[in-house]
Parts: C-alpha cells; sequence; structure tokens
C-alpha cells in the first residue's frame, strides 16, 4: 500500500495513511475499544450518540465511520436526524454528487409521513455521497425490520479507488 500524507488533517485530527499508534495519539476520546484493524471511541456526533470507527488497512488509517446508537419510538425521527446530518455535510462539503432513495417496495414512497415505516420495515435506503480531493464520504440510512442503521463513512479516495477496482475486477474475472 502507498501511504498517503497530506499538509492538514484529512479526517478529524488525523491523516490518511497514520498508523494505530499515531491515530491514538491525535485522537481526544479515550479508546473505547480495540481490535487488530479498528480502534472504536464511544462519541456523539451533531449531539447524537455513536461510536467512531477508525479502519486499517494494512497497518496503515484507510476509513473512519460514526455509527450512530439510536432508538425511537417514532420511526420518522431517524429520518429527521438523516436529514440533519445530511445538511451539516452539505455546508461542509457542498452538494452530494449523488443522492439515492432507493425503494424495495413502494407502498409508502407517496406517503412521506409513513417513510419512517417504510424505513423501519426495511422497505427503503437512503444514501448520500460526497467526494473532496482527499475524501470521499457516504451517508447512509436502512433498517431491516428490528433497528434502522445510520451512519457516516469517510474513505481516504485513494483507498476507494483502489477497493473499487478489486471489485470491479472480481465482478468481471469470470467473464
Amino acid at each position: 500500500m502507498t501511504t498517503i500524507w497530506v499538509s492538514a488533517q484529512d479526517f478529524k485530527t488525523v491523516s490518511w495513511g497514520m498508523t494505530m499508534e499515531q491515530v491514538i495519539e491525535a485522537e481526544e476520546i479515550k479508546t473505547y475499544s480495540k481490535a487488530p484493524d479498528s480502534i472504536n471511541y464511544k462519541t456523539e456526533m451533531a449531539g447524537l450518540p455513536a461510536v467512531l470507527v477508525y479502519i486499517f488497512d494494512e497497518g496503515e488509517l484507510v476509513k473512519a465511520k460514526y455509527k450512530f446508537n439510536l432508538e425511537y419510538l417514532d420511526p420518522n425521527d431517524y429520518i429527521r436526524d438523516y436529514e440533519m446530518l445530511k445538511g451539516r455535510l452539505v455546508d461542509k462539503y457542498g452538494q452530494p454528487y449523488d443522492t439515492e432513495v432507493s425503494w424495495q417496495n413502494d407502498r409508502y414512497k407517496e406517503d412521506r409521513m409513513k417513510w419512517g415505516t417504510a424505513l423501519n420495515n426495511g422497505n427503503v435506503v437512503f444514501y448520500d455521497r460526497w467526494k473532496g480531493d482527499f475524501n470521499k464520504v457516504d451517508l447512509g440510512m436502512l433498517g431491516d425490520g428490528s433497528r434502522v442503521y445510520l451512519h457516516i463513512h469517510y474513505y481516504d479516495v485513494e483507498y476507494a479507488r483502489i477497493m473499487e477496482e478489486k471489485e470491479a475486477e472480481k465482478r468481471t474475472k469470470d467473464l
């Protein structure tokens, strides 16, 4: 893997390509848990409880993500949080280059007040994506019938490109 260093931080107080020890030293939050290829921190983002996960490949930081720990009685509250997070990301990165609302079952598609129910049941998925010089950012939300998963992923652009090429190679290998 090629180490990519830039003059400013790529994400929070860290840069892509840092080692696990460098990230631990740079991060202000106490370590929540550590695995061979990741570090997890219990935190908040935009006032929402979350786990911040730093992910390493071959010993270098390549990805970070916020996994939000939310439980609401009204499933429309998840959509409210998604829209709030999207607004903050738009303020920071501009409009997303890709926005997707994908319906597996369009029963509630025309009734926006029922979108939370559709989300909770796994019938709709939300994604927004941004790409900058050094970062690729994905905001996503989906449900599986028992809970809703809301996350923001930050990728090293070069690492994301390499992974996309590997995936394309896998898909076309047998053709």
